[in-house]
């Protein structure tokens, strides 16, 4: 998805710089269909309010994500980066440890508060290494 904004955020035609914040947490879930004559399909549980939050307390461009998502990452050869944002406040939840996704390539882009209060490490610990 970030790769596809930025592709149409570069393109000629696009008179908007849009951009995109994303939240991803992991858990359970309980899944149903709602409505009598219209039907839909939606989640809920603890897992989908945390993820919620991950995106509205996240920066614009930048997928936010909590600690036990990270922790599944780590166990993936991805080549993914994650960021330590530290613990924020999140609403219903307290302090939540989160962390900030991103490929090598992106790492320029982290807005500056972001640089300054975070500490970058691989998601495959075997492979950790430390970026300036």
């Amino acid at each position: 998805m970030m790769d596809s904004l930025a592709e149409f955020n570069n393109s000629n035609h696009n008179r908007f710089h849009l951009k995109l914040r994303v939240g991803i947490n992991t858990g359970p879930v309980i899944a149903g269909v709602v409505g009598r004559k219209r039907y839909l399909f939606d989640l809920w549980g603890n897992a989908v309010n945390l993820a919620s939050r991950m995106e509205s307390t996240g920066i614009p461009n930048m997928i936010q994500t909590t600690q036990t998502t990270a922790d599944l990452l780590k166990e993936n050869d991805n080549g993914l980066m994650y960021y330590s944002r530290g613990k924020i406040e999140v609403k219903g939840k307290g302090l939540v440890q989160t962390y900030f996704l991103t490929r090598d390539e992106v790492l320029t882009e982290l807005p500056a508060e972001v640089k300054e209060n975070t500490r970058p490490r691989m998601l495959k610990e075997a492979s950790e290494r430390r970026v300036s």
